[in-house]
């Protein structure tokens, strides 16, 4: 192509000899330059118009069928001023640059198209699709630039939504969540009924922020929020076509019209919102089921599910986020490119102990965010993935997600990584330091609206204390996540608060825990669910009554991917049988408890376990660090990674490193487990190898 583009300039291959003598460019390859810096030399040394010229060479040897992204881009350096036929070509490249190389080439071409475009509202929209792009690339910089240069040509409340919701999610990029909720708000406002679709998508994105923001929230709240959501989708549900939104909104008559109307006259700006917007909220969501059809059915039941549960309770809500999970695992699109969905596939599969979903649904996301670089989700899945391994007690496993989080931290500037995420790591191993200053970064944060994060702190204390035998503690923390119950963890605190409150000898918290437990567990209806409130039945049980209920606990939470849960119920009853001098029968819960949890590094419940067992008289070693451990983080990453099948060069591209590099640390791993190949990889880590699953 190169020659054909010099023939037209008229140049012969000749041409190139003088430079192929200097050493300039090479002599087996003397289309390429003995060393890339020298070509942008070149490039940079050239006058403006002498390289349009050759731009334009080059666009006119590119195939306008098979070569047709190349041909746009050359065209686009040939051209001065606008021109809407090269803005046309490259907006048409932009979506085919992101099959190839993800968000960030389809806002470069997007960019590239604005450039070209002399109508001003035109060229802003095409500015607003690229600021989309960067966020999901996760360069929240570029798309804040996009946005201040699409500047006047937003024209019209459809388009200043669209910008409002991308400053919004921009904030939550920069985890500042406090006033997301009410921007969203006011973009809901503004809108009305011009775009029920993308007024849904906001009313969904609101209830994100707020739950993330939890009571942190400033000029709106969780609950108005969620009564907003809940208020457009019985509207939607109720009344089946505009006329009847209209009437609704109208008179108001509904129950969630009234619920949102009485705190709108004293909530300010939300709780107008609640009120006056629940009519084209809802339209939005009526029309949001005709138009987005089975494709985004299952999003919208788990955020209409999540809604429920915060406003009018989880009786309420758990029908809806079953349909929603079941919809989802039936091949329905799990999130869309508007904001990562992991926080909400989390929270959902928590509140219904669907551990099995959770790790389906996420490894899914997590995939499909890798295939199409969204780098900012796929960060989040990341840590939903940990959450999944941790359950299992696979430690090593999340180690290498939250690494692979923190490296695209480092990439793209986000700032929510380091310790914060590796609350219950900590916890489970013991390290007792590093929880208690990642804790303390938490009550940190809450000044720029992460409620959540506390809570999720609160829930790891409680279960590190109760790892140490510190009763009272663990229930103090256990209580305050058992009073805000939040859908990501205010469920799976109760068997902790169970035993604290049974340890410490307050039966009260015991009974609260337990009644909470028998409501909601028989609603989600999983083996996880129904194992937890055996165990919670046995713990509360007097006598010999509470035998069948471990043994129920035992079997069912060993029918999914809950290792770690399993062990921490032989544990249980291995103590139990114990203190009624059944040693014979404890040391078989109790051994299974201990080389489950020292497997997987769980050091302050292997601990428990192995001086339950000491007890017995059986006797148990102290857990030994293996090589494994004594590998660096980044050598673990590398070693997980090498163990599940990844090249060299996959293993690069997902680390933002050289294959060399990924060489280097490969051989460090080798030295340190004694093995010479990848193929013996998988089990001196610890890892499951390529195709043979969990």
């Amino acid at each position: 192509m190169m020659w054909r583009a010099a023939g037209r300039l008229g140049l012969s291959a000749r041409a190139a000899q003088p430079a192929v003598a200097a050493g300039i460019l090479g002599r087996d390859t003397p289309t390429s330059f003995r060393h890339p810096l020298i070509r942008s030399t070149v490039y940079a040394g050239a006058e403006p118009g002498e390289r349009r010229r050759v731009h334009a060479a080059l666009a006119a040897v590119c195939d306008p069928v098979r070569d047709a992204d190349r041909r746009a881009w050359h065209r686009a350096e040939a051209t001065e001023g606008t021109d809407e036929g090269v803005a046309d070509d490259l907006e048409a490249a932009s979506e085919r640059a992101r099959s190839r190389g993800g968000y960030s080439q389809q806002a470069l071409f997007l960019s590239r198209a604005a450039d070209f475009t002399g109508d001003p509202e035109k060229r802003a929209e095409r500015l607003l699709d690229a600021a989309q792009a960067h966020l999901m690339s996760g360069d929240a910089s570029a798309a804040g630039t996009a946005l201040d240069l699409a500047g006047a040509g937003i024209r019209g409340p459809v388009m200043r939504t669209r910008e409002l919701r991308m400053r919004a999610t921009a904030q939550m990029f920069r985890i500042a969540v406090a006033d997301v909720p009410a921007m969203l708000s006011d973009a809901v406002t503004r809108l009305g009924t011009r775009d029920p679709r993308l007024a849904w998508e906001l009313l969904c994105e609101a209830l994100h922020a707020a739950l993330v923001a939890h009571d942190c929230t400033r000029g709106t709240s969780l609950t108005e929020v969620a009564a907003a959501t809940v208020a457009a989708r019985h509207a939607a549900n109720s009344a089946g076509h505009a006329a009847g939104f209209a009437g609704w909104h109208a008179n108001s008559a509904g129950h969630e019209g009234d619920f949102a109307g009485r705190d709108a006259g004293s909530a300010g700006h939300a709780g107008d919102f609640a009120g006056r917007d629940a009519g084209s909220a809802g339209h939005a969501a009526g029309s949001a089921g005709r138009h987005a059809g089975s494709a985004g059915r299952g999003r919208d039941l788990l955020m209409e599910g999540l809604a429920r549960r915060v406003a009018e309770g989880y009786e309420h809500g758990a029908p809806v986020l079953r349909s929603a999970l079941d919809e989802l695992r039936d091949g329905g699109v799990i999130g869309d490119a508007t904001s990562p969905f992991a926080v909400m596939l989390v929270m959902a599969c928590d509140d219904l102990w669907d551990a099995r979903a959770g790790r389906e649904l996420s490894d899914r996301l997590a995939a499909a965010e890798r295939e199409a670089g969204a780098l900012y989700a796929l960060g989040i899945t990341l840590l939903a993935e940990a959450r999944y391994d941790l359950l299992d007690g696979r430690f090593a496993q999340a180690e290498v997600r939250y690494a692979e989080f923190d490296d695209i931290v480092a990439a793209t500037g986000f700032p929510g990584g380091g310790d914060i995420n590796r609350l219950h790591l900590f916890a489970l191993t013991g390290r007792e330091a590093e929880l208690r200053a990642a804790v303390r970064r938490t009550a940190e944060m809450r000044s720029i609206g992460l409620g959540l994060h506390q809570l999720m702190a609160r829930h790891a204390l409680a279960s590190f204390e109760l790892g140490q035998g510190h009763y009272r503690q663990a229930l103090q923390h256990a209580r305050a996540v058992y009073q805000e119950d939040p859908p990501t963890c205010g469920n799976l605190v109760l068997p902790l608060l169970i035993e604290a409150g049974l340890r410490s000898g307050d039966r009260d918290a015991v009974d609260r825990a337990l009644s909470r437990l028998e409501e909601r567990a028989p609603l989600a209806g999983t083996p996880w669910a129904l194992g937890t409130l055996a165990l919670g039945r046995a713990l509360a049980a007097d006598g010999d009554d509470a035998e069948k209920s471990y043994e129920e606990s035992v079997e069912l939470l060993g029918q999914g991917p809950l290792a770690l849960e399993q062990a921490r119920s032989r544990l249980l009853f291995g103590e139990w049988l114990r203190r009624r001098k059944r040693r014979s029968d404890a040391r078989r819960q109790l051994r299974a408890a201990y080389e489950s949890f020292d497997a997987s590094g769980a050091v302050p419940y292997a601990e428990r376990a192995r001086t339950e067992l000491l007890a017995t008289g059986e006797k148990a070693r102290r857990r030994t660090e293996e090589a494994r451990f004594d590998l660096t983080p980044r050598e673990r990453q590398v070693a997980s990674m090498a163990a599940s099948g990844l090249t060299n060069g996959e293993i690069a591209t997902r680390l933002f490193v050289t294959a060399s590099t990924v060489e280097f640390h490969l051989n460090k791993v080798f030295r340190k487990l004694g093995i010479t190949s990848r193929k013996q990889i998988p089990r001196a880590v610890g890892e499951p190898g390529p195709g043979t699953g969990d």
